[in-house]
């Protein structure tokens, strides 16, 4: 009986912040983060810098790396602040109930946000493959679902709670197998 009051109580805790998804109208990224961080509202908009060459000119760009979405660190009750912010279209949900982010899938994405490696937002219908976790690097520990191979350096991993597909260019070397992929027979 103990442990079930904890547990209640532990559900009933508004002062618990948890990192939920936002969904964003297009390319209003930046925009939303800041309006955001003026409610003192905490915000991860994961960036990647992307070059571009003109006639004469390099100019290098901070874009996001996944479009239209970006992350905050709120208690459930702030949910109708950042709902009621401009350019929010909403707060990814499971169920009817926001969906909680894991802190380890923020750092996860803190880690490949430093790196100098391809990164791009994909949104293919994905097929059941095999389940890798990468070894070596930055990157050691991330686990994910190989999806597609181009090459010797292309895998596909999708990120589970958000439900994002992230596409990274690395040595297959760095990969080691977790386990094999269910082939269903009729």
């Amino acid at each position: 009986m103990k442990n079930t009051m904890t547990v209640l109580r532990n559900c009933q805790d508004k002062d618990a912040c948890s990192w939920y998804a936002v969904y964003t109208s297009f390319r209003s990224e930046k925009l939303v983060a800041s309006q955001l961080r003026k409610k003192n509202i905490e915000v991860y908009l994961p960036l990647v810098s992307k070059t571009k060459r003109y006639l004469r000119k390099l100019k290098t760009y901070q874009v996001p790396m996944i479009g239209c979405y970006l992350f905050v660190k709120i208690r459930r009750n702030q949910c109708i602040s950042v709902l009621e912010t401009e350019r929010v279209v909403k707060i990814i949900s499971e169920r009817g109930q926001p969906s909680i982010i894991k802190e380890d899938e923020i750092n996860v994405l803190k880690r490949i946000e430093g790196l100098e490696v391809e990164i791009e937002n994909c949104s293919a219908n994905l097929f059941p493959g095999d389940k890798v976790a990468i070894r070596k690097g930055n990157l050691a520990g991330l686990k994910g679902r190989l999806i597609r191979q181009n090459g010797k350096k292309s895998f596909i991993v999708e990120l589970e709670s958000v439900g994002i597909t992230l596409q990274l260019s690395i040595d297959t070397d760095m990969l080691l197998k977790t386990s094999s992929a269910k082939v269903l027979t009729a």
